[in-house]
């Protein structure tokens, strides 16, 4: 789960500095407005979920 939510931060910050990349307001890398922050947040959720998932079906193989 910890490397999903790893994942997750590091490719939904990407999108946001690409949205600010193309409307050209790279002010600042820190500073994130409500819908950078709940597309940060959904991000980081939807790739733990999607790691948490991938990690019981691997285990699930190891014991069967």
């Amino acid at each position: 789960m910890a490397l999903g939510a790893w994942l997750g931060l590091f490719v939904s910050y990407g999108i946001v500095i690409l949205m600010r990349f193309i409307n050209n307001s790279l002010t600042s890398f820190f500073y994130l407005d409500f819908m950078e922050k709940s597309i940060m947040l959904i991000g980081i959720l939807l790739a733990a979920i999607l790691g948490n998932a991938a990690g019981k079906r691997k285990l699930n193989k190891k014991e069967a």
